[in-house]
Order: C-alpha cells, then structure tokens, then sequence
C-alpha cells in the first residue's frame, strides 16, 4: 500500500477520523531519522509514538503505533501519520525542484516569459488534453459556448469541485486556513459576470446549477457544516434572491423560472433526494406570484407525502413541506387563509408553537394556555415535545404572575431534569417564604429522582449543602471527581475515604490502558486533597493485587514518583 493508497485498503471510519487528527494539527512532528524511515509523534488520549518505514515507491514497509488500539491493522494515529508524512514529501519535493530551479536562476514566471505564444499554447494543449477538469474550466471561463452546453460544464464543474473538496477537507475546515472551493468560486463569479451584463435569465439558471449540485451534496453526506461550503451555499441562496427580484427580470422570466425549479423539485422527489426538493420548493415560493402556481405546487406537495409514507424520516420533512405551503398560502390568498391552515395543522409542532405565539400576541392567554395543554397531551409519547409545551406554559404562567400553577408546573418541570427553573421559582418568593418552600422541593427531588442524580445533586451545590452532599457522594462516589471541591475543606477525611472507596472499584473493572490512566488521575486528585499516605497504599494495593496488568503498572510507575 502506497501513501496516496490508504483511502482503498483502510476502513473508512479509521480513515475519517485519522484526517480530522491530520487536519486539527494532532501531528506534532515529523522526524525523518534515516532515508525513508519516519517516526512521528501524534496527540490523542496521550502523545503516541508512530513508526513508519517507506520503500523507494513509497510503499508502507512498516508501521507501528503506541496506542493501545487493537481492532484492525491500523489506528487513527498511524493515518494521521501517513497524511503527515506525504505532506512532508511533498514539500521535500518542492524545496528541492525549488533549489534546482534557482541554481539556473530561473523560475516559472521567468520561463513563461522567455516562451512564444504558440509554445505556450502547445504546452497548454498537452496539459489539457490529459486533465479533463482543467479543460472544462478553461471552456467555462474563456470560451464562447451555448448556454445549454455552459450549464452542462458548469454543472460538471461544480460537482467535480465539491467532491474534491469534501474528499481533501472533509467538512471541518479550520477558520485560519485559506481555503477555497476553486469551481464554485468559478462558477459563481460566472454567474456574477452575466449578472452585472444583465442577463439576469442566465445568471440564474448557473447559480440553480450551484444550488442543485450543493443540494445533491447535501442528500449525500448531509447538511454543511464547513464554514467555506456553508458560505458558499448561503451566497448561492442570495444570490438567487437578488436575481428574482431584479429589475430587469421579466414576469414570463419569472414565471419559467419557476418552471424550471418546478421540474426539478419533481426529480428530485423521484430520485428520493427530498432535503433538495424541500429546499427548492422554497425557491419556488420566491418567485411564485399566481393562483393557479399555488394549486400546481399544492398536487406536487401531496405527491411528495404520499411518497414520504413510508420513510424514517416522515414527520420531519412532512412539517417542513407544511410550513413551506402555510408560506405561500400567507403569500398567495393572504393572512385569513393562511391562518385557517394552520389551525388543520396542530398536530406538528411547528404550526402548534405558532398558533401559541399568535395567541399571547393578541393577549389570548387562556387559548394559549389550552394549545399547550393539547399539545402536551398528544406528545405524551415524545417527552421532548412534552417538555417543550410545558415550557411556553410556565412561561405563560409567569407572564400573567400566576404564581401558584407557575410554582407547580416549574417543580415539574425542575424534576425532569430543567434546573433553570429552580432559580426562576426561588425568585418568586421572599426569603422567609422559601425557606420553607425549599425543605418540601429539595425532598420531592431527592425521593423521586426521575431523570438522575445530577439534578439533585447541582441543587445541593447551589445551596451550598456539604453536608447533604458528602451523605450523597457515599452512595454515589462516581460524582466525586466533579464535585468534591464543593465540600472542602470541611469534609476532607470522608472525602479521601470515598476516592479510596470508589479507586479500588475502578481498579478492579478496568481492563485498558487509557481506564488506567483514569485511574491514576483520581489517585492524583486523592492526594492533591490530603491524602498522600492513602495514595502510597493505593499503588502497594494495586502492586500486590495487579501483578499480571503490565500497563497498568506502567501508568502506576509515572505517578509513584510524585508521592
């Protein structure tokens, strides 16, 4: 296997994750010990060492990586390597074709200079004739072609820049790199060039070729979330915007234009790529103007639910179609009707929250208060939407000071797990009043304990109960680590007598070397709190009791020294 072979003889997730580490700088150095023999050192859990020996093709020898992993031939580590390592070549390569440039004192631009027209033209050609890319951006750029065949190209152009960016960048770019997504910047600069000579028609129809082709990338490998595509899409998406409301775009235009996105959005349901057809249903509404527009996009979004039926994903594209027609229902026969649909609509979420919103802005607070209750009584299988409700309910609540359904719904809605609510509730009352509203709370927390300890527990913290904290962490030493600053210096001893406790649990059910390196972080954090005798029997119990688990000795080694 080759360096530029690794993508086809690796798994793809080892693959993945071996680029981010490349791409995040996890590579800390690359030393080149003899002719072809590597060894680099690579931050993951802990610095790892990797071993990397070359022949002349650059064919991997050997590899090796001290990280413990052991679930195929090679780690994210060694493939981080790998990507170093070309990288490293690669500029070797240049830095010597530099040299051996300046020993003639030429460089390119020197050469390019001192070339006829026709050499260059020659050399273009024979560039050109094996670089198919290449050749459709210069044809793209400079040539005279027809339109049909210019969004052809364009199209090609765009996807084949895409799928080489994602497939060097990946979708995590960093904010300091320069980078660029070279024929969509060609592409949309095209359509900026028709744009300014006003050909609006043809300006639009590349930028829907950009949008198309980042659309179907989207249905692939899911929405960017790349700072350079997602700039690039949200400027396609503009762009599109300023072009159906230019001046100089004629309403016959408008309306092919929407046409053309029409016959899309039927291909894309087709072709099951419906987070595209939803996107360019939304283009449509910008430039739909007529009744019977209205009445063409209703039967194609019926058609686009009965298709959904039976997809995982049903209910959300199905509220993102809905809205997308309450947006040109609101658009095409006005508030009234718009308003009526989305009273047949409570049942997904999005119209419900509406319906709210329009309520309490009118001060209808008992209708709101009665959409929530609804809605909180067909979600009762979805606790998400449960709790959503609730929420806008005790907000409702708070807003009109109804203090005694905002104090039981917040305990609620503090019990599954919403701490803000706490202090919102403690607001409410003068001092006196909650110290004895606190002692009721803190023990319905503490006895149903419905969605875990920590709710509990940072309740406790915040006011400042060591004592009931200390009792807490005995019964459930695995919060120590996080929260045993909180008890000192008061409860020092019981502490240490916890992480004595709770280090021997953990001993006892590691089994790898990155578990162990916890382990010895907790004996660290024992000893930082006062217990540096109890840290020295810590490491003789486990010396005595592990004899067999050589790395966790290992580990057990690196700390011993600093007791």
């Amino acid at each position: 296997m080759r360096l530029d072979e690794i993508n086809e003889w690796i798994d793809a997730t080892i693959i993945s994750r071996g680029k981010s580490y490349f791409r995040e700088g996890r590579v800390l150095s690359v030393n080149e010990k003899v002719s072809n023999q590597f060894q680099c050192l690579v931050e993951g859990t802990r610095d790892y060492v990797v071993e990397v020996t070359l022949d002349e093709d650059q064919e991997i020898e050997y590899s090796a990586c001290t990280c413990p992993y052991d679930q195929g031939e090679f780690c994210k580590h060694e493939v981080a390597a790998f990507l170093a390592i070309d990288e490293y070549l690669s500029k070797k390569d240049k830095q010597e074709l530099d040299q051996d440039c300046g020993s003639t004192h030429r460089n390119l631009d020197d050469i390019f200079r001192s070339m006829s027209k026709d050499e260059v033209v020659s050399l273009l050609r024979e560039i050109v004739k094996n670089d198919g890319k290449l050749k459709r951006r210069i044809m793209v750029k400079f040539g005279d072609l027809r339109d049909e065949d210019l969004l052809r190209q364009t199209s090609k152009m765009v996807r084949e820049s895409l799928e080489e960016f994602v497939d060097t960048y990946g979708y995590t770019t960093d904010d300091s790199d320069e980078i660029y997504c070279d024929g969509v910047d060609e592409a949309l600069s095209k359509a900026h060039e028709y744009l300014d000579e006003g050909r609006v028609m043809l300006s639009i129809k590349i930028l829907l070729e950009i949008y198309r082709e980042m659309n179907r990338m989207i249905s692939f490998y899911g929405m960017f979330n790349d700072r350079v595509l997602s700039s690039k899409y949200l400027e396609t998406s503009e762009d599109l915007k300023v072009c159906f409301s230019h001046p100089k775009l004629s309403d016959g235009e408008r309306d092919n234009v929407y046409d053309l996105i029409l016959q899309w959005i039927e291909k894309f349901i087709q072709n099951r790529e419906y987070q595209s057809a939803i996107h360019f249903i939304e283009l449509a509404i910008e430039v739909m103007r007529h009744p019977y527009q209205k009445e063409v996009m209703d039967e194609l979004v019926e058609y686009f639910i009965c298709e959904l039926q039976e997809e995982e994903l049903e209910f959300l594209y199905l509220e993102k179609l809905r809205f997308c027609q309450y947006r040109y229902i609101k658009k095409i026969t006005g508030e009234n009707s718009a308003e009526r649909f989305m009273y047949t609509q409570l049942d997904l979420p999005i119209f419900r929250e509406l319906a709210i919103q329009q309520a309490m802005s009118i001060s209808d607070y008992e209708s709101a208060i009665a959409l929530c209750i609804g809605g909180e009584r067909i979600s009762k299988e979805n606790s998400l939407n449960d709790v959503r409700w609730k929420k806008m309910r005790v907000e409702i609540y708070e807003k009109i000071n109804d203090l005694p359904r905002f104090h039981d719904l917040a305990i609620e809605l503090i019990l599954r797990g919403n701490e803000v609510y706490y202090d919102k509730l403690k607001t409410k009352y003068e001092d006196e009043q909650w110290r004895k509203v606190y002692p009721k709370l803190i023990a319905k927390i503490e006895s149903e304990n419905r969605y875990g300890s920590w709710v509990f527990l940072n309740l406790l913290i915040k006011e400042q109960e060591k004592e009931k904290i200390i009792n807490f962490l005995r019964q459930n030493p695995r919060f120590a680590p996080d929260v045993y600053r909180h008890v000192l210096p008061e409860f020092n001893h019981e502490m240490i007598s916890i992480f004595e406790a709770y280090i021997k649990e953990q001993v006892k059910i590691s089994s790898t070397r990155d578990l162990y390196i916890k382990c010895c972080d907790l004996i660290r954090t024992m000893v930082s709190i006062g217990g540096k005798n109890e840290g020295k029997e810590m490491i003789l119990w486990i010396r005595e009791n592990f004899r067999r688990r050589s790395a966790l000795l290992e580990e057990i080694s690196k700390i011993e020294i600093f007791l």
